[in-house]
């Protein structure tokens, strides 16, 4: 017998595009499972119920998806954003994995859709790429199995038992509070999981001032969350520091260049070789949009820095 699913919609209102994931849960091949949609009002879903529950809730994503949890009749929990949907076979291939009891949740890539504006999957295809993100890069596009640091809660599948024991999302962070739930279900021993079958499909910013806002909440976000650990516990998370201290020791190394010339020859090769790397990346990824790759990519970096350092300054409230 399948195990009963809640899926969890946050959002701040019902438009086109909660429209359409609603629509895409609707049909999901999967035999028992419920919608419930955690929006700012209780606006009404055009079409049959279907077994969608509205619930009015004007607060931070993370308070949304708790409010959805504590109405959930189902022994799993299945979040997904507003602006993404769920490919047919997301619970049924996620299921499988949670008989584990190692596993306490699971996730996979969040595509970008092929309706997607040209801006749009150009962002998606910077997000895909090793140089721009690092390890951070599987969730946007088809990679091996594997157990990440953390994954993203517009495609993210829990227990409910485990849950209840991490004491859910943060409340106060605006994008962060879905690392801060990958973290807590780590520490109670439990592991997640990637999986490439278990897909959704999520629309993009557009490159490139939406893009870089989103990428700037990450960096700000990130660190917010970071803080709030103990040193040690931060130093195990040294992957979050990699772009902020590849910068500032660029930035040191800049102002050092101008009082040397050694320090000076040293900064332009490294120099030469980022934007030399950048540059065969940006041709690989796409021939005939490289330069809009290759300036993303850029701004990726920077984008996520500024608000990494922005976050230093900033009360943790969002």
């Amino acid at each position: 017998m399948a195990q009963k699913i809640s899926i969890i919609i946050p959002t701040r209102n019902i438009d086109n595009l909660a429209l359409e994931c609603i629509e895409k849960c609707r049909k999901l091949d999967y035999p028992d499972y419920e919608i419930i949609v955690v929006t700012d009002n209780a606006d009404e879903i055009p079409g049959p119920d279907g077994g969608i529950r509205v619930i009015p809730v004007r607060d931070l994503p993370g308070v949304k998806k708790n409010r959805g949890v504590e109405h959930s009749r189902g022994n799993i929990c299945a979040f997904v954003d507003s602006d993404a949907y769920p490919d047919a076979r997301w619970l049924v291939n996620a299921v499988n994995f949670l008989q584990n009891e190692d596993i306490g949740a699971v996730g996979g890539p969040n595509l970008t859709p092929p309706g997607d504006s040209l801006r749009q999957k150009l962002a998606g295809l910077t997000l895909s790429s090793n140089v721009a993100l690092g390890k951070f890069s599987s969730r946007y596009k088809i990679s091996r199995p594997h157990f990440p640091v953390e994954l993203p809660s517009c495609n993210l599948i829990v227990k409910k038992s485990v849950l209840a024991g991490t004491r859910s999302f943060a409340p106060d962070l605006l994008t962060a509070e879905d690392a801060d739930l990958s973290f807590k279900i780590q520490e109670m021993g439990k592991r997640i999981f990637y999986s490439p079958d278990v897909v959704v499909y999520h629309h993009r910013r557009p490159l490139f001032m939406p893009y870089c806002r989103q990428i700037f909440r990450y960096g700000l976000d990130k660190n917010l969350l970071l803080r709030r650990m103990s040193i040690y516990k931060r130093l195990k998370k040294f992957c979050y520091y990699t772009i902020p201290g590849a910068f500032a020791i660029a930035f040191a190394m800049f102002i050092l260049s101008m009082f040397s010339s050694a320090v000076r020859n040293v900064f332009l090769i490294m120099a030469a070789a980022y934007f030399i790397i950048l540059l065969v990346e940006s041709i690989r990824l796409s021939a005939r949009y490289f330069p809009h790759i290759f300036l993303a990519i850029i701004l990726t970096h920077f984008s996520y820095f500024a608000g990494f350092v922005y976050g230093h300054f900033k009360k943790n409230r969002s």
